[in-house]
């Protein structure tokens, strides 16, 4: 399998869980955590982001 594009964050619903540098979204729940990967897909895909997938907390 070869990997031709990778997007480097962290995201968490778990504060004590993560450090470091590369960049951490912290969600309130598995929920949010999947809409703002979704939209970090979106946003680095340049991809429209549907109104239901949009996390307003970013």
């Amino acid at each position: 399998m070869k990997i031709e594009k990778a997007i480097l964050a962290v995201i968490t619903t778990n504060q004590s869980k993560v450090s470091g540098g590369a960049p951490i979204f912290y969600c309130n729940d598995a929920k949010e955590s999947a809409k703002v990967a979704a939209n970090l897909e979106a946003i680095t895909m340049g991809l429209r982001i549907p109104s239901r997938m949009r996390c307003t907390s970013l």
